[in-house]
């Protein structure tokens, strides 16, 4: 059981005299009680590199008198429930073996003796459970510097058997464990690897709360190593948010909205777009010169209603809707990487929503951004605000386009583009960037993994 509750070297035999004043209050002199402290309580009984510890884990060997006594010095004292607790039993660094392996360390009022475990047997434990986030691994290099300081090194031999007297010959250790001893012995230079083990356990923490903040609820026990593993590999990465415009490069709508606007050119008995190169062409932001490029007369008619028009049969029919081919599985890989990703569009923002729902995509986003009304003007100053709202880190984002208006969102930004030739635009106007243009969506996860 973890507190916010300091338990320090000082405070720590105060509160097992109190203790043991409480339990012999209400069990009396003549039952004694044993309890091993285990893990960083025994770290503070036996070295000093250790400054506090938030858990007291223990083994107690006591009458049902000494759970009502643990609670009365906490409610005395303004501790927890359960300050000090034997919930570490459930972890897999627990032994059997502990109590048999325990040393002694003190008495309290002749009625509660107090054990601790010897080096080599809390190494072996702090191995075996090999918590990135926690101070075990630091504590493994902590405890083989304070013993080389004292002149009493410790040998790998020793921790090995030590290792296997607690949890057998076929004890596998995890991973990251058997690398920090490995390298512990192979440097020998405890008090670096004890501060560079720290520091890393310090950021594996802001990882985990940083990763509980942005995705509530699905940071679990089973899935912390890999997302520090992911966090690790996303450190080397050039980017770690992605933002992604909508039309024409997640959704496949080229098609959809040529045939839109020559619906409206006929309607109006003016010329049609030849074919979709002749739209791609003409096509780009503001929309309403676009429809001017097309041979629409907003002195004849006001724009609005043209563009009130081309939405409403534009999303007529959900079923023309469709998104680029491998759209999802892309997606996924990328959260599945860690990094963040966020829609940028120049849509209407429930229009947007709509649309999106459609694919049952939205788990992949951590924000989906459209504009306020049905004019495609821009969508610059939306995505100014989504930076400044979010803390983006404009450094280590790209944004993933199919037009010049996303390169020119994308440099308004301050962030990366990368433009992609199968969308609203064609690829002589998007080179124009002087940015890295990809053929199709496909190329996306080698940018990303660069």
């Amino acid at each position: 059981m973890s507190t916010d509750t300091p338990f320090t070297r000082e405070n720590l035999n105060t509160y097992l005299k109190e203790l043991a004043k409480e339990f012999k209050k209400l069990n009396g002199k003549k039952m004694p009680a044993e309890i091993v402290l285990i893990g960083g309580a025994a770290i503070l009984a036996n070295y000093g590199f250790r400054e506090a510890t938030y858990d007291i884990d223990a083994i107690v060997l006591a009458s049902s008198a000494m759970k009502e006594a643990i609670n009365h010095v906490g409610d005395k004292l303004g501790l927890p429930n359960g300050w000090l607790n034997t919930d570490f039993k459930k972890t897999n660094s627990f032994s059997d073996k502990l109590l048999e392996i325990s040393v002694y360390y003190k008495t309290f009022s002749n009625i509660i003796t107090v054990r601790t475990v010897a080096a080599e047997y809390l190494i072996a434990m702090k191995l075996m459970s090999g918590r990135q986030y926690k101070y075990d691994l630091s504590d493994v290099a902590g405890i083989l510097w304070e013993h080389q300081k004292n002149g009493n090194p410790i040998s790998r031999d020793a921790i090995d058997k030590a290792i296997i007297t607690l949890y057998g010959e076929a004890a596998i250790l995890p991973d990251v464990s058997q690398k920090t001893i490995g390298d512990a012995f192979t440097s020998g230079d405890y008090e670096k690897a004890y501060r560079e083990i720290r520091e890393g356990e310090k950021q594996a923490k802001d990882i985990l709360l940083d990763f509980d903040k942005a995705h509530p609820g699905e940071l679990k026990g089973e899935n912390i190593n890999a997302i520090l593993e992911r966090a690790k590999r996303n450190g080397k990465r050039k980017y770690t948010h992605v933002i992604w415009d909508w039309n024409g490069t997640l959704l496949d709508d080229v098609e959809l909205g040529f045939s839109t606007i020559n619906a409206l050119l006929k309607k109006r008995h003016l010329c049609p777009l030849e074919d979709i190169d002749a739209y791609r062409d003409i096509f780009g932001f503001p929309v309403i010169d676009y429809y001017r490029r097309a041979g629409f007369d907003f002195s004849a008619e006001p724009f609005e209603v043209a563009a009130t028009e081309y939405i409403e049969l534009y999303h007529s029919d959900n079923s023309r809707f469709r998104l680029f081919g491998g759209v999802p599985e892309i997606l996924a890989s990328i959260k599945e990487m860690g990094l963040r990703q966020a829609i940028l569009s120049a849509s209407e923002k429930n229009n947007l929503l709509s649309q999106v729902g459609l694919f049952g995509i939205e788990q992949y986003f951590d924000d989906i951004i459209g504009i306020c009304d049905i004019y495609a003007g821009s969508k610059t100053d939306a995505g100014q605000k989504y930076i400044a709202q979010s803390g983006t880190d404009r450094s280590k984002t790209v944004m993933f386009g199919d037009t010049v208006h996303d390169h020119e969102t994308a440099k308004a930004l301050g962030v990366d583009c990368i433009l992609i030739a199968n969308g609203h635009q064609n690829r002589q106007k998007l080179l124009g960037c002087g940015v890295r243009v990809l053929d199709g969506i496909d190329g996306v996860l080698a940018e990303l993994n660069k």
